[in-house]
Order: structure tokens, then sequence, then C-alpha cells
């Protein structure tokens, strides 16, 4: 709660005061690697969210070593968010290798079918990383499959921002493929779907109705 007041604040200094007191006090309890790794995740996340990757990163291997060392007290799903996120950070710090072994790691544990949100970030993060290493049709194949569970997810009234992220990097994909055409469609799509009641001239510029007097 204190936390998150203050990372609203954007007041990361703060935020992460209060998180290293959260880790400092479970390290002097017994059997609390899964309360520390849940924290090391959470401050990852804000590391992330205040684009201070080398902490992220640091953090990212704090939480991993509890892993390795108590592997039966970390549940699949916590573990997979550490990895899109070490993947996410990796990626951010132009470390694609890395960035792509944590993404697979992540997938691995994922089930299409049960976690499809998650899932669908996994393949996401693949795309991007794809995508930035010039593996561009395997980055498109990625990303079409993603933007297919967050269609499925968005129909059962899902979030519009994870669909509209969907297409907006399906269209950077597109677009760097040298596929304005398509980027194009994509970009349609993505308006009709969000906004299906407004009216957009041929630049996607949100036309005005003019009535007559």
């Amino acid at each position: 709660m204190v936390v998150g007041f203050y990372s609203q604040l954007n007041d990361g200094f703060r935020a992460e005061l209060y998180y290293q007191k959260a880790l400092n006090i479970y390290q002097e309890l017994d059997n609390t690697e899964a309360w520390q790794f849940e924290v090391l995740n959470e401050l990852i996340t804000m590391n992330m969210i205040f684009e201070d990757y080398l902490k992220a990163k640091a953090n990212v291997n704090s939480a991993l070593s509890i892993y390795e060392m108590f592997p039966s007290k970390i549940d699949s799903i916590s573990l997979a968010w550490v990895y899109l996120n070490a993947g996410t950070t990796h990626l951010e710090l132009k470390e694609y290798s890395a960035a792509e072994q944590m993404a697979e790691k992540a997938l691995e544990l994922l089930d299409e079918t049960t976690e499809p949100f998650y899932y669908s970030i996994g393949l996401e993060l693949g795309a991007m990383i794809q995508s930035e290493v010039g593996k561009l049709n395997e980055a498109e194949k990625n990303m079409y499959r993603a933007l297919n569970l967050r269609k499925a997810l968005y129909l059962k009234g899902e979030s519009q921002h994870e669909i509209a992220a969907a297409y907006e990097n399906l269209c950077d994909i597109l677009i760097r493929q040298g596929a304005l055409d398509r980027a194009d469609q994509h970009l349609s799509q993505a308006f009709k779907m969000l906004l299906p009641n407004d009216d957009f001239d041929a630049n996607k510029f949100k036309q005005k109705k003019i009535w007559a007097k």
C-alpha cells in the first residue's frame, strides 16, 4: 500500500526503500522465500516503470538466485512473470541473446489455453526481440499469434490497452518489413475494433460531423 502510494507519486527512491525494508524483514524470518521472490518481482516491475533497467537486472538475478536455491517454493506463474520481466529488461539493455532465453523460459512454463494473457505477453516479447535482431518473419508470426490471443481476451471483456499494444507492435514489425499497406490495414482494423462508433478519414484522423442548418 505504502509502496504503491510512492510509486504513483513517481517517487522511485522512497518506493524502493520500502521494498528493501520488506525484503530485510522477510530475510530475517524462516520459510519466506516465496514472499521474497514476490517482493523482488514487484521491485523489478517498479524499476522497469522508472526505466532503471540496470537495477531491474540486478533484482532479476536476486530473484532467480532464490529460485535456484528453493525451486519447490516458487510457483510456475510467479517464475514465468520474472522471466518475462527479465526478458524485457535484457531487451531494453540490448542484450538480445539473454532476452530471447528469458522469453523462451517463460513460454515453457505457460500454457496457451489456461494462461492466454501471460502467454500472449511471452509471444509479444519474443516478437519484439526477433524484430530487433532482424528476424522479421518470425517476429510477424509470433505477433499474429499474440494478437489472436488478445482478440479472444478482448471479446471476453479484457482491457483495450493490451490489444492496442499488440496492433501497434505488429504494425511496427510490418513497417520494418516495408509492408506498409498491410500495416495500414491493421491500423484501420485497430481503430474499428477499439472505436467502432467513430469515423476517421484516410489519414486516421477523426472526422468532424458538420450539420447543415
